[in-house]
């Protein structure tokens, strides 16, 4: 009997690894599973290519072993 393993593309987000069970993915996903949260007080850009995403409902297409950067955007409270 074999067993059915589920093949999971690993990637990076500032520079940790995750990894996804597809191929394409939305940017809220990639930030939720990173521990960037609001997705939407970050920005994710791909380092191979630059791009940068603003909306986090964005599809994003993850190639094996992508890197991609999470930049806070949000609001930072005053001291």
């Amino acid at each position: 009997m074999t067993e059915a393993h589920e093949h999971r593309i690993p990637y990076f987000v500032n520079g940790e690894k995750q990894d996804s069970p597809t191929e394409a993915s939305t940017v809220r996903i990639i930030l939720d599973r990173a521990a960037f949260t609001p997705p939407e007080s970050y920005t994710l850009s791909v380092d191979r290519t630059k791009q940068v995403f603003t909306n986090a409902d964005s599809v994003v297409m993850i190639e094996n072993g992508e890197h991609f950067t999470a930049t806070f955007t949000g609001i930072t409270a005053a001291s």
